[in-house]
């Protein structure tokens, strides 16, 4: 009986601990939405009492529409529970809608801030925080701050893919073995088109060898190569977390 009892308050706990997680992914979609609506009535009482409005008003007007539609989507998959790969996939519209905002604070900053929350609140999943990033190639541990940014990725492996992470896409190619379908990624921003960026990748699922063989520069058009190279026979599902950080 009282093992009985522990085992049911341990499942109890968990399952109040998801609840909580959730919640707290609710809040986040919640204030896009508020941030998405002060943003699309702006935009709109100023589109309507424009008499010759510009390219850009109009782009703005339409833009803010598309990203309220968004977020009012994302808000019901965040409500409904949907599993934590789906929800990033979702914000990765809206982080992608982001990246066309004006330049400037105001309401189109506090949404941007917005988005930005609730992507990051993801990264962390529904189950804890971001899986730690692990020793350099001289055996330093990178401190979390000095992290600028991360790509999840999951997909099929069968002998070996490279994978190029280029701005705010991935796209594999397959090496030798069966061409599979493309993985499903996410992103808590976009890769720049800096100098001096050090790409890392941790095989967070996955039975392989996963290395890094090319980093960004300006000779491959800020792109960062990753090898994938499968044990075993037949394909096996991998899941990487991709994070960058400024050299020394």
């Amino acid at each position: 009986m009282r093992t009985t009892a522990v085992i049911s308050a341990v499942l109890l706990l968990s399952v109040l601990a998801a609840a909580q997680d959730y919640s707290r992914l609710e809040r986040s979609a919640d204030r896009v939405k508020d941030a998405a609506e002060v943003v699309s009535k702006a935009t709109g009482d100023a589109f309507q009492r424009g008499r010759q409005n510009s390219s850009d008003a109009i782009e703005q007007a339409f833009l803010a529409e598309q990203v309220l539609a968004a977020a009012k989507l994302m808000e019901k998959l965040v409500s409904d529970k949907y599993e934590i790969g789906d929800l990033r996939l979702a914000a990765n519209v809206l982080k992608e809608l982001s990246e066309n905002f004006p330049a400037s604070g105001g309401s189109w900053g506090a949404l941007k801030n917005s988005i930005d929350s609730l992507v990051f609140d993801l990264a962390a999943g529904a189950s804890g925080p971001p899986t730690p990033p692990p020793a350099t190639d001289d055996g330093r541990e990178v401190d979390e701050s000095r992290i600028l940014g991360r790509f999840f990725w999951n997909g099929e492996i069968d002998d070996e893919v490279q994978l190029t992470v280029s701005g705010t896409r991935i796209t594999s190619k397959a090496i030798s073995g069966r061409t599979l379908e493309d993985g499903t990624y996410s992103f808590t921003s976009a890769l720049p088109r800096e100098d001096g960026l050090i790409v890392r990748a941790v095989k967070t699922d996955g039975r392989g060898i996963v290395s890094v063989i090319q980093q960004p520069s300006a000779e491959n058009d800020y792109s960062a190569v990753i090898r994938i190279v499968d044990e075993g026979s037949g394909a096996r599902p991998y899941s990487l977390e991709i994070y960058w950080y400024k050299g020394n």
